[in-house]
C-alpha cells in the first residue's frame, strides 16, 4: 500500500468517507501520473509541489499553481503530507506554503512531515505561528523523524 492508499482505506472502513466524496490526489513528477484510477479513487499528477523558488522548472507547481489547476481554491484539505529532505529548507517551504494556502482559502487540518535529518528549531515555531500542534512524533528505524501536526483554533494558544 502507498501513503495515498493507506489513508483512503482507513477513511472508507472508518466511514469517514466514500470514494465519491472523496479525493485522494498524489504528486509526483517521477509518475506517468495525469491518471485517474477508477478502481482506487486516487488521482495522480505528474509533477512535483514546489516553492516559489523552485517554481518554473519542469514538472513542478507550486501550491498556488495546483490549486488553481484543480480548482480547489476555498476548500478544506484534511491531510497533507511532505517529505523534508537534507537539502531542502523545510521552514521556508512551509512559509509559502501558509502563504499559498492563506492566499486561496484553503484551510489543511493535518500535517504529515518526514524529516530525513533533525528538524531545524525554527520549523517547529512556524507551525505554532500558524496554529499548529504536534500530535505525534515518531523516530523510524533508518534515523528518520515523522511528525503529525494538528491545525487547532487559535483560542486554543490563548491560555
Amino acid at each position: 500500500h502507498t501513503f495515498a492508499q493507506s489513508v483512503q482505506t482507513a477513511l472508507l472502513q472508518n466511514n469517514a468517507c466514500t470514494k465519491d466524496n472523496t479525493e485522494v490526489h498524489t504528486f509526483s513528477s517521477s509518475s506517468t501520473g495525469g491518471g485517474n484510477s477508477k478502481n482506487s479513487g486516487i488521482i495522480s499528477h505528474s509533477w512535483d509541489i514546489a516553492t516559489r523558488t523552485t517554481s518554473g522548472q519542469n514538472n513542478v507547481k507550486t501550491f498556488a499553481e495546483t490549486f488553481s489547476t484543480l480548482g480547489h481554491t476555498h476548500r478544506q484539505i484534511d491531510i497533507v503530507q511532505m517529505d523534508c529532505d537534507i537539502n531542502s529548507n523545510c521552514t521556508s517551504s512551509l512559509a509559502d506554503w501558509f502563504h499559498d494556502w492563506q492566499e486561496h482559502g484553503v484551510l489543511v487540518r493535518q500535517l504529515l512531515v518526514r524529516c530525513y535529518h533533525i528538524p531545524p528549531p525554527d520549523m517547529f515555531a512556524k507551525l505554532q505561528q500558524q496554529n499548529y500542534v504536534v500530535a505525534h512524533y515518531e523516530q523510524t528505524k533508518r534515523s528518520y523523524y515523522d511528525y503529525t501536526f494538528l491545525k487547532l483554533h487559535p483560542l486554543f494558544f490563548e491560555t
